[in-house]
């Protein structure tokens, strides 16, 4: 075990749920963040200081003015470059060691599998329901486990997704079926997002991600976790697999668990 490493990572070396062993899975780990804007850029920032091996990040946006109030990785003169390269490059100015696999472009029915079934585990910071029904659906078939979250205004939700196990745990599409009425749903880019509001939630991505690789605590998956910074008032809700889902149903007629419809959460994206 080298000096450096023992050094930078003693503080996780002595929290008793992670130790040298802990730290070695970190190391270890192959995490990728889909959605480089106010959630993801925390995400990247907290994994990759924790000691996270390596990290896919795709975007394929380019930095405006208007990220800078919240998208904490990129600086001024960033603006006009792609995400990925400018989250890349801060990136490894922080954690040298930490291996960064830049993707520019769209994740696509065409390349979703092979990019996500190189990796251990999926972070979704997009802002859009198309991405994450096919995060959703490409997780659950490569049977990877998807970190969700999700803001809006002053409030924000976090959920993990590893239906793939059965044990009556639910998948994204049971928490929010494919609905006409979700083209309706109000986002960040039309309504607004107080800053501080990603910080939080993308950290907790984080901390979900480190204790998903790790399985320390108690898990996330099968609850859903709001939290409004008007009063900071927090909800976890139990959630259950719906038993008319396309995309995970079979897995729970399989494991012969009983199904409850699930709670519909409290609809922020």
């Amino acid at each position: 075990m080298q000096k450096d490493f023992i050094q930078r990572y003693e503080r996780h070396i002595d929290v008793p749920e992670i130790g040298i062993e802990g730290q070695k899975k970190l190391a270890a780990a192959r995490v990728l963040i889909v959605g480089l804007g106010g959630l993801g850029c925390p995400a990247a920032l907290y994994l990759a200081a924790a000691g996270i091996g390596t990290l896919g990040l795709v975007d394929a946006d380019t930095v405006s003015l208007s990220n800078l109030q919240r998208q904490v990785l990129y600086r001024e003169a960033d603006i006009g470059q792609p995400k990925s390269r400018a989250a890349a490059a801060q990136l490894k100015e922080r954690v040298s060691a930490c291996d960064i696999v830049e993707y520019p472009f769209f994740l696509t029915g065409d390349n979703a599998a092979d990019i996500i079934g190189t990796y251990d585990i999926v972070l979704d910071c997009t802002d859009n329901f198309d991405t994450r029904y096919l995060l959703n659906a490409t997780c659950h078939a490569a049977q990877k486990p998807l970190v969700s979250a999700s803001v809006y205004h002053h409030d924000g939700q976090i959920a993990v997704f590893r239906a793939f196990e059965g044990g009556g745990l639910p998948c994204y599409q049971c928490l929010y079926p494919k609905s006409d009425q979700l083209a309706l749903a109000p986002q960040c880019k039309d309504g607004g997002i107080l800053g501080p509001v990603t910080g939080i939630f993308g950290t907790l991505q984080a901390a979900a991600t480190i204790n998903e690789i790790l399985r320390i605590g108690e898990p996330l998956a099968g609850w859903l976790l709001s939290l409004s910074t008007l009063d900071f008032a927090a909800q976890k809700i139990r959630l259950s697999p719906r038993p008319d889902c396309e995309i995970c149903s079979n897995t729970h007629m399989t494991n012969k668990k009983p199904l409850v419809a699930a709670n519909s959460g409290c609809g922020i994206d």
